[in-house]
């Protein structure tokens, strides 16, 4: 699994954990930092194309968790 990946599945946990109100103030501090270093490292400052790029993922996982 590259960084990016282990990124994304970490910003997907933030999600869903954010989702279901169980994402506690530290956690989330961690997961803007993630985030920050995610669009940031990898997208170049692109906030638009990270939130494409999570959009899909998440529908993705949403997908996965009705089959």
């Amino acid at each position: 699994m590259t960084e990016l990946n282990t990124l994304i599945l970490l910003l997907k946990m933030c999600s869903i954990l954010a989702v279901e109100g169980s994402l506690e103030p530290s956690d989330a501090f961690n997961c803007r930092n993630a985030e920050r270093f995610t669009v940031d490292y990898h997208f170049n400052g692109d906030y638009e194309k990270f939130k494409e790029v999570m959009i899909y993922e998440l529908a993705k996982e949403l997908e996965g968790a009705k089959k």
